[in-house]
């Protein structure tokens, strides 16, 4: 009974959410699946889904907008994690001997640049030639996006509910986001659990008022010791520009996380060569209270599915005033960041060892100082802060490019055992910028124009007791050596061990024809392993995607589990981790039957999914 009821619920669900897509939305698609390149580094965050979501969302946001590589800085193109220091230069040097690159055949031929990579850069970067004869000026151009998903895990006796929409031209984006989870009453008896909007004005360059935000927002200053509220994935393992941090400033919000954003108003203007940024936040907190008076945990999950849940929603309220100067110099910028907030209850929490270094009470704040420097070669960047009670915490690192083939960084940390900052996100491999010394070593190294060796190393020790008794150390090793060829396939070789549990992975990807594609992987070590075979196949230029995988595992317990990249829908990609024994499968489907529109329906063993999305240009 319990299937045809779910059956017949989805099917007035999808059917509705079709209807008024195709009734309403004309234009063109610019979707795109995100290379390999990009969903391996996924993997890594695989203890974060809300990273996850957020990481892989600004790569396909980034091959939907593909911004003109001729028009971007030094510091947008570093930001953007796709190139070494090395080709970061070539391309600046290439545009003032030479002027725009007007394809990517031509940027193959720019020295650090194969075509592989050149390929690779398409599909996020547009080129001087790609502008259509007779556009209209990007002043009155404006594209909307909109999406609505649903998906139901087997057994729970309702779906969750996501939708999307955003309107954005050069100077303004408006976004809004609604998000139902699974068992989550509505709100106000038509409202979705979470609501999220945001308004956002971009001055052009040159002007003194550079950015108004309205709603909600997120804010990345320095190297995030201090104001870091946004996604936080720290350096990926072996990509040694990644430790190096750029704050974008303040940004609209549009994920589904609850609990990584501020709510109020942001304004950054840029007086000569400084750039100045202040904002104001009013946010809700989930947490249990103590007559009303006090509060004894804070719950960060966003769900509201049982009556203890909804009992902790909203119940206090923390208040947050940023403000951030930076200014650039010719090598390289300084920046001063401040934070003060506070909780309208008091903290009435246990005080234990293993959770000193992240409690506070009343108004609380931290300050820091960060530098940056570059050259063609080099990158020197550093943050110095103190909290409220003057404890501190410093990080500090380097990357050296000497040529295409080879890129080195090491990164530095020191965060006092009293050192609270809880809108810091500094790379840190526990949950808060607290409680650690330890020193990163990252290196990735061109073999030749097809094979490429990723090596990290890590050391970190704990001063202060850990939750759960966890060792007062800890080390991460991994190796890696990786294939890509002309005709689109690829080979992966990895060996990771952290603090003496290892394990091996063998995988590839094979493009057997202009239609199919095969993939497989075999991980494991000690505790076990797991093993998956993939096949995709597409039609009439990837109008019409299926992909499917089967995954047998057998290990023995959560501390040997195996981490998956999934493909998934837009904006809800998985990196599913596998343990026990057993075996999983999923089949997925896109079908874009006209330019403007898009569909897609997951099949999985444990829930399946349903996304419409459509794309509309000015």
């Amino acid at each position: 009974m319990r299937s045809k009821i779910v059956g017949k619920n989805t099917l007035k669900i999808v059917s509705l959410a079709t209807i008024f897509f195709f009734a309403v939305f004309v234009g063109r698609t610019g979707a795109q699946t995100l290379p390999p390149e990009i969903t391996a580094l996924a993997e890594q965050l695989s203890e974060d889904p809300s990273a996850q979501e957020v990481f892989l969302a600004r790569y396909e946001s980034l091959a939907l907008r593909r911004p003109d590589l001729n028009r971007l800085t030094r510091e947008e193109l570093e930001e953007t994690g796709l190139l070494t220091l090395f080709q970061i230069e070539s391309i600046l040097d290439h545009r003032k001997t030479y002027g725009d690159i007007l394809s990517a055949a031509e940027l193959a031929t720019v020295d650090g640049f194969t075509r592989e990579r050149a390929a690779l850069c398409a599909q996020f970067f547009s080129f001087g030639s790609d502008a259509l004869p007779g556009a209209l000026p990007r002043e009155r151009l404006w594209r909307h996006t909109a999406l609505l998903r649903t998906r139901w895990k087997y057994g729970e006796a309702a779906p969750s509910l996501t939708g999307k929409y955003a309107a954005e031209s050069p100077r303004w984006r408006l976004g809004a986001t609604l998000d139902q989870d699974a068992g989550e009453p509505l709100q106000a008896g038509f409202l979705p659990d979470f609501v999220s909007a945001s308004a956002t004005w971009t001055g052009p360059r040159g002007t003194v008022l550079r950015r108004v935000v309205v709603g909600d927002f997120t804010a990345r200053f320095g190297q995030g010791l201090v104001l870091w509220k946004a996604f936080n994935g720290g350096a990926m393992l072996g990509e040694p520009g990644t430790v190096l941090r750029h704050g974008s400033g303040l940004n609209p919000y549009s994920s589904t996380d609850e609990g990584h954003f501020f709510r109020g108003i942001g304004v950054t203007v840029a007086p000569g060569s400084w750039q100045l940024s202040g904002f104001l936040s009013r946010n809700a907190v989930d947490a249990r209270l103590v007559a009303d008076t006090a509060f004894t945990s804070i719950a960060t999950d966003g769900l509201h599915r049982t009556v203890t849940e909804r009992a902790k929603r909203h119940t206090m309220h923390e208040e947050v005033v940023g403000l951030a100067a930076q200014r650039d110099f010719l090598r390289g910028r300084i920046g001063l960041t401040a934070a003060a907030y506070r909780y309208d209850r008091h903290n009435a929490r246990t005080l234990r060892e293993d959770n000193r270094y992240q409690q506070y009470d009343g108004l609380w704040g931290n300050l820091g100082l960060d530098a940056y420097w570059h050259s063609p070669q080099w990158r020197l960047f550093g943050e110095a802060a103190v909290d409220a009670h003057w404890a501190p915490a410093f990080l500090g690192g380097l990357i050296w490019s000497p040529s295409y083939a080879w890129e080195v960084s090491l990164l530095l940390r020191y965060y006092d055992k009293s050192y609270i900052a809880t809108h810091a996100g500094a790379y840190s491999t526990l949950s808060s910028c607290a409680n650690q010394t330890g020193a990163t070593l990252s290196l990735r190294c061109y073999l030749n124009k097809r094979w490429t060796m990723r090596l990290h190393g890590e050391y970190s020790y704990y001063p202060w007791v850990r939750y759960g008794g966890a060792p007062p150390s800890a080390w991460r090793l991994r190796a890696e050596l990786a294939g890509a060829f002309a005709d689109g396939s690829s080979v992966q070789l990895l060996f990771r061990d952290h603090s003496g549990s290892w394990q091996a992975r063998l995988g590839g990807s094979w493009l057997l024809s202009e239609h199919w594609s095969l993939g497989a992987r075999a991980q494991g070590g000690p505790g076990g392993g797991a093993a998956y075979a993939e096949a995709a196949f597409s039609l009439w230029r990837r109008r019409l995607t299926v992909a499917g995988r089967l995954t047998g595992y057998n290990t023995a317990d959560w501390a040997s589990r195996i981490s998956f990249y999934e493909r998934g829908l837009p904006q809800s990609y998985s990196v599913r981790q596998f343990y026990g024994k057993g075996a999983g499968a999923y089949l997925l489907v896109k079908v874009a039957p006209v330019k403007s529109l898009e569909g897609w329906l997951r099949v999985s063993d444990d829930y399946f999914a349903f996304l419409i999305r459509s794309f509309i240009p000015g």
